[in-house]
């Protein structure tokens, strides 16, 4: 064989390998960007303790919260209220309490996501763990606020 045909399939070999290189990396990147499958739901309890009524008036059910990045946590499917619970400490004595003022209350809500679910947590996005225990800052059309997640159901 001559050297001009060993040269000639040598670059039709590399030329191909940087054809499959490039439908690689453009397949990889369209996967990243679309988080993978979102055929999953999850339902999601949240509080907030000790909050202002007038900021616990600012959500609505239905409405969308979001993460600071903008993308899309989930959507709100009930909100509950009760006064505010407190503890007073007195010496080694602990008086527990509501605040009968209505002025505080302790924000429930159950949130509906979308995701998938892989290795036992599940993931929004494809990429993003919804943990119990999380402190999440999330944002609404009226408000912004520091949700502990206390309960995490899919199925």
């Amino acid at each position: 064989m001559s050297s001009q045909k060993r040269g000639g399939l040598l670059d039709v070999f590399i030329i191909l390998l940087i054809v499959l290189s490039v439908v690689g990396i453009c397949l990889r990147m369209q996967a990243l960007q679309s988080g993978g499958d979102n055929d999953s739901f999850c339902r999601v309890r949240a509080v907030v303790k000790n909050l202002p009524t007038e900021t616990a008036d600012c959500l609505t059910e239905g409405e969308s919260l979001y993460t600071n990045d903008g993308s899309l946590y989930g959507m709100v499917e009930s909100i509950e209220t009760e006064p505010a619970r407190i503890t007073v400490y007195q010496g080694d004595k602990a008086y527990h309490g509501v605040w009968e003022d209505g002025s505080t209350v302790d924000l429930e809500i159950w949130m509906t996501l979308t995701g998938s679910v892989g290795e036992d947590v599940f993931l929004r996005d494809g990429k993003h763990a919804v943990l119990l225990g999380e402190q999440v800052l999330l944002y609404g059309e009226r408000c912004a606020l520091s949700f502990l997640i206390c309960e995490v159901d899919w199925e």
